[in-house]
């Protein structure tokens, strides 16, 4: 990746009738969290930007396998005609290397499951990051309990995108966030409100 890019003028090229970016994959896959900042703060680029193919794939998959978080999201948008554009605001959440997609935390019709390593108990949950590191290490296979807590603990994740990436059902993996809440492992907080503060973009 270039180091000294006109990023502006880049963002500018491909933005699409005035209204929002759209960069080709390879280019978003490039973007720096600098330059990601960048484009949030310039007051004279289009405010939106479309989401990477990437992650249109996994909203493709999301509207198939659970249609009513995908409805809560995408299906009232009246800014604009077509889903998956957002804005700018969300670009440094997308581009930070830790990060695991656009965020889900703001569902209002729907339960979130939205968490971050403040999320995980401290004694109770170490018992199973602990077997998971183990595991990690030995490159032995992990209960879906156990790779749920290393991830939360490296990262935000929401547990549609934990899902789409190791390719386990959505249903399972609630049941996993139940499990752990009854292990008292994991707080689980629903509301978008309480969620909130937990939001790092």
């Amino acid at each position: 990746m270039p180091n000294n890019r006109d990023i502006i003028s880049l963002a500018k090229k491909f933005t699409k009738s005035d209204f929002y970016i759209d960069f080709p994959q390879d280019i978003f896959n490039s973007l720096n969290l600098d330059e990601a900042v960048q484009i949030k703060d310039d007051e004279n680029l289009a405010k939106m930007f479309k989401l990477p193919i990437s992650e249109i794939l996994f909203f493709g998959w999301l509207k198939e396998n659970d249609p009513h978080v995908w409805n809560d999201l995408w299906a009232g948008d009246v800014i604009v005609k077509e889903p998956y554009i957002v804005s700018n605001f969300l670009l440094p959440a997308l581009v930070r290397e830790s990060s695991n997609g656009f965020p889900i935390c703001d569902l209002e019709t729907q339960d979130n499951y939205y968490f971050v390593p403040d999320h995980l108990a401290d004694q109770e949950s170490k018992v199973f990051l602990d077997v998971a590191k183990n595991k990690l290490a030995e490159k032995t296979q992990m209960t879906i309990k156990e790779l749920l807590v290393l991830e939360i603990s490296l990262s935000a994740i929401d547990i549609w995108h934990f899902a789409y990436k190791y390719k386990l059902s959505i249903a399972e993996c609630k049941d996993t966030v139940t499990n752990l809440v009854g292990d008292n492992a994991l707080v689980h907080l629903k509301e978008a409100e309480h969620l909130s503060p937990f939001v790092s973009l």
